[in-house]
């Protein structure tokens, strides 16, 4: 769609854990003069690598 409006579009490989092929991020972001290039963040279906493991709720011991 946005190639079609004159834009031209430049996709990214993110690893994010959302599906893959889900939009994460814009930029420019917001409105964008006519033939701005737009970058396009998509996720791979993937976590950062930098993100920590999940942790069970239940096994994590009550503060006071």
């Amino acid at each position: 769609m946005l190639r079609e409006a004159g834009y031209p579009v430049t996709t990214v490989q993110v690893n994010w854990p959302r599906p893959p092929g889900a939009v994460v991020a814009q930029t420019p972001q917001g409105i964008a003069f006519w033939g701005t290039a737009v970058t396009l963040s998509v996720s791979s279906g993937a976590p950062p690598a930098d993100a920590a493991p999940p942790v069970d709720a239940a096994s994590v011991p009550p503060t006071s």
